[in-house]
């Protein structure tokens, strides 16, 4: 109040001053103060009651930070199903998906002559017996990276793995 009284140009204010009250949640208050327009005439002090448009400020910034944290757990889940689309089925296919944004229809929309590979490793299992689970693997895995590699390359898509079986389509859905 003194710098008042020493420059009665100057307005004093103090925003969102918090009390206790019987609610837990508290009362806001702002304090402004003001030297009349006479010299030596006192000050005028508003204490208005803020807590409606505080609490609502303060409720509107969690519902904002709730907001940005749904937004970011949903761009990272959409990464992770994109991620995981690619892999499941032809990149292509994948891709078409997601650009669209929207569910696939079930059904087909038109008939297509398409041409279905079934691969087998021959005698696998024989082979299987004689390894142990670490080289099967590796033979297994290099097996289904040769084929695979050839489908992909001949424009075809890896529909299923069993084992040492690989089904393929082409021409589906993609011509």
């Amino acid at each position: 109040l003194r710098a008042l009284h020493d420059n009665p140009k100057k307005r004093f204010v103090i925003p969102q001053i918090q009390r206790p009250s019987l609610d837990e949640i508290g009362r806001f208050f702002d304090i402004h103060a003001e030297p009349l327009f006479e010299p030596d005439a006192g000050f005028l002090i508003i204490i208005s009651d803020v807590t409606k448009q505080t609490t609502q400020a303060q409720r509107l910034q969690q519902q904002r930070n709730e907001l940005r944290l749904l937004s970011a757990r949903l761009t990272a889940s959409n990464e992770q199903l994109a991620y995981l689309l690619k892999r499941i089925i032809p990149r292509s296919v994948a891709q078409k998906l997601i650009d669209e944004n929207r569910m696939p229809r079930l059904g087909v929309e038109g008939r297509s002559d398409v041409t279905i590979l079934f691969a087998d490793m021959r005698n696998f299992t024989a082979v299987a017996e004689g390894l142990g689970p670490e080289q099967t693997l590796h033979v297994l895995n290099a097996y289904l990276e040769v084929v695979a590699s050839a489908i992909w390359r001949h424009q075809g898509n890896v529909i299923q793995i069993v084992g040492d079986m690989v089904m393929a389509a082409f021409n589906a859905p993609d011509p």
